[in-house]
């Protein structure tokens, strides 16, 4: 059903309830200030339609594990895995620099570390 036509009868059940009937209406439209909206149904309805298709695939089994999808990331756009609990060892100094500088009150922003650790150690942040 569109929107005009859900709101024609919204509007018609309005102009026809009777005084009970007009308490709950408002009672239900004021709850709707009070509980969380949800989001979905904010999203444009093509954005709906693709989460549903995927929450379909994911029901009937089609899906792929996440080393696959990672693994198959990295070889298109040429990226390398990096293991976050072991970073590589200059990863490791430029922590300690950074800690040492920020308790001599020395800071960098975001874009100055990352632009060092790009040319640096060849990292792409």
């Amino acid at each position: 059903m569109e929107t005009q036509e859900l709101k024609k009868r919204l509007i018609k059940k309005i102009e026809t309830a009777n005084e009970a009937e007009l308490l709950h209406l408002v009672t239900v439209i004021n709850s709707f200030d009070k509980e969380p909206r949800n989001w979905f149904y904010d999203l444009p309805r093509p954005i709906q339609e693709l989460l549903k298709e995927s929450m379909k695939h994911i029901d009937e089994g089609k899906t792929f594990p996440n080393e696959e999808v990672m693994r198959e990331t990295r070889a298109k756009y040429g990226l390398r895995k990096i293991d976050l609990a072991n970073p590589p060892q200059e990863i490791k100094d430029l922590l300690k620099i950074a800690i040492k500088q920020g308790e001599n009150g020395q800071t960098r922003s975001n874009d100055e570390i990352k632009k060092l650790i790009n040319n640096k150690y060849g990292f792409q942040l």
